[in-house]
């Protein structure tokens, strides 16, 4: 399971960080140029997986994390907080564990 919150802790990183390349590392299915198109958009974000649940069951995993995300864009100004949940699907390939799906709502 530490291994599997360390892929979230990743996920996390990338996106408050605004790397689209970090994320790809994790989630390989994400379309990194929309991602990093998308990230170009915004001057800083922050995202916070305050509470996750996992479960895993041999090879994969589902993690529904509860927190908070925080962003401002580049133009019009203003930040803006919402409260998120997170659901994640994952995957051990060869003894890494990757994201397979990933939605917040």
């Amino acid at each position: 399971m530490a291994r599997v919150r360390a892929v979230l802790s990743r996920y996390e990183a990338a996106y408050t960080g605004l790397d689209a390349a970090a994320a790809r590392a994790v989630w390989p299915a994400v379309n990194e140029r929309a991602l990093a198109r998308a990230f170009d958009g915004l001057q800083s974000q922050r995202v916070s997986l305050e509470q996750c649940d996992v479960s895993v069951s041999g090879g994969s995993a589902k993690a529904v994390c509860a927190g908070n995300a925080t962003w401002v864009p580049k133009v019009g100004g203003g930040g803006r907080t919402e409260a998120r949940r997170w659901s994640f699907d994952l995957r051990n390939s060869s003894g890494d564990w990757q994201i397979v799906r990933a939605e917040a709502r």
